[in-house]
């Protein structure tokens, strides 16, 4: 896995999630060392309308994907959390409530 020199203000991982098996928790932590002086910004499911594709997968909590990005090896770090809900829009017009992570990590 690459990443691009240097540093930046803003690395997103936004619903970086797939069926398929990878080192997901590798990445999000390189992506959190090239945030230094910036932010990462991570949105991911935290659970799945019911007409979903995998409406049944174990979705990470925000300390689940926290406790992954192993941070205690990190000094100078300030993380914001939250787990919004919304409404979502199924393809036969139904609704369901939708909950998503939201991580803000600013190394410093």
């Amino acid at each position: 896995m690459t990443f691009p020199e240097g540093e930046f203000d803003l690395v997103t991982a936004l619903f970086f999630q797939s069926p398929v098996d990878f080192p997901r928790s590798s990445v999000l932590q390189r992506a959190a060392k090239v945030a230094k002086n910036g932010l990462l910004l991570i949105v991911e499911h935290a659970s799945a309308a019911p007409w979903s594709w995998s409406p049944e997968a174990g979705y990470p909590t925000m300390h689940d994907t926290l406790a992954s990005l192993e941070l205690s090896s990190m000094s100078r770090v300030e993380v914001f959390v939250g787990t919004p809900e919304r409404v979502a829009n199924g393809p036969e017009g139904q609704t369901a409530l939708v909950a998503d992570n939201v991580i803000a990590l600013m190394r410093k």
